[in-house]
């Protein structure tokens, strides 16, 4: 299942710095907001572990830097892909206020109501929210892995 996690990720929009996110990690500067919001998942639980602390305690105010991992609670399009209007709209208010670096864990096409992509600093798909696919995506975000997949839809 990794493998094929590895084969999928897309980078979409913009790059990752893995040593500024590092610095920002280690120094309690790099903020975290997933939705929808739930128990932990294995994305945060990793990045917990990589830094020794809890990203998602730490304020939107004060994180320099914000991660935003969307697990897509549907494949299918209807109402959103099961995504909450009032979460669509606060990601996209977090993308205008900061850098946030989007990663999609489902059906790429849930892009197309999260606005202007170029808003974001930069947009990963992972295509499915499986714990491997969750465990590439952290590898890429610290630098380990690099996207090389290609988006399998048009947006526009």
């Amino acid at each position: 299942m990794e493998k094929l996690s590895k084969e999928f990720l897309c980078q979409l929009e913009g790059e990752i710095n893995p040593i500024r996110i590092r610095d920002l990690g280690e120094s309690g500067n790099l903020g975290l907001r997933s939705f929808p919001s739930g128990p932990t998942r294995t994305f945060e639980s990793l990045l917990q572990e990589a830094f020794g602390r809890n990203l998602a305690e730490i304020s939107d105010k004060k994180s320099e830097l914000l991660i935003i991992p969307v697990f897509v609670p549907s494949a299918k399009p209807m109402n959103h892909f099961g995504l909450d209007k009032s979460d669509l709209e606060e990601i996209q208010q977090l993308a205008h206020e900061k850098p946030c670096i989007l990663y999609l864990f489902g059906n790429p096409l849930a892009l197309r109501h999260f606005g202007d992509l170029s808003i974001y600093s930069s947009v990963i798909v992972a295509y499915q929210s499986f714990e491997a696919t969750q465990r590439v995506a952290v590898k890429h975000l610290m630098g380990e892995w690099k996207a090389i997949g290609k988006l399998s839809v048009k947006l526009s």
